[in-house]
């Protein structure tokens, strides 16, 4: 595999997780806001404005850490990976 494939494979696998995570991690926030939205006062449940900005800080961080992986696994010899073990 070239260095192009072992990048995209890293960051295709990191991307699958992430998607997983936000979709299960909105799912509970927009359920838990429902719920509690009869103790809030003086603002709406969810602010689309605060949601959009966590899950952009958390898209941005996930991303940022896997730059690093998988340029460091594009960076390895294959041959002497097979021969460590």
């Amino acid at each position: 595999a070239g260095r192009e494939q072992i990048f995209r494979l890293v960051f295709e696998q990191t991307l699958s997780l992430l998607v997983v995570g936000l979709s299960i991690g909105l799912t509970l926030a927009l359920g838990l806001a429902f719920i509690t939205r009869s103790q809030l006062y003086l603002t709406h449940a969810l602010q689309v404005l605060h949601v959009g900005g966590g899950v952009g800080i958390v898209l941005g961080a996930a991303l940022l850490a896997t730059l690093v992986p998988a340029w460091r696994a594009t960076r390895v010899d294959p041959v002497q990976t097979l021969r460590s073990e």
